[in-house]
């Protein structure tokens, strides 16, 4: 059954700085060590900011979604699927990377939805939750190979 949140477009671009202070307001901003600027994303529900996403380099030189966050009152409609698919379509490389608490359900079944895959564990960052990196391969399978 189609609910009527179902209904409601929703729309990503990249942050400007007018959208900080709405995005601040739900999302913790991350500072970035890397020379290379983040690509900031923010996704547009009815014309209202509904979620914020942030991808960069900062991962062994490989893109790596550091930030996906989504308004409470907009979660469970899509708004999380429509920002990474946008980091998806902006990632240069072959890979993308991203990661989340073990205890995080809601972003794993994000994420499995999305065909990331498991590809490690980095325990100690949080007490008895390790921290768990995701990935997804990317790559378009080449046109022209043949298959056997």
């Amino acid at each position: 059954m189609e609910r009527a949140d179902d209904m409601r477009t929703t729309i990503v671009r990249e942050m400007q700085a007018k959208d900080f202070e709405e995005v601040v307001s739900f999302a913790r901003l991350l500072k970035h060590d890397s020379a290379k600027k983040p690509l900031a994303m923010v996704a547009l529900v009815d014309g209202r900011i509904a979620g914020y996403a942030e991808m960069a380099e900062t991962f062994f030189g490989r893109e790596f979604v550091a930030l996906l966050s989504v308004r409470p009152k907009y979660r469970r409609q899509g708004v999380a699927t429509a920002l990474m698919k946008a980091m998806e379509a902006n990632c240069r490389g072959p890979k993308l990377f991203t990661s989340t608490n073990r205890s995080n359900q809601a972003m794993r079944r994000l994420l499995a939805g999305l065909h990331y895959h498991l590809c490690g564990t980095i325990d100690e960052l949080d007490e008895d939750d390790p921290e768990w990196i995701f990935v997804k391969h990317l790559a378009s399978p080449d046109p022209h190979a043949i298959e056997f």
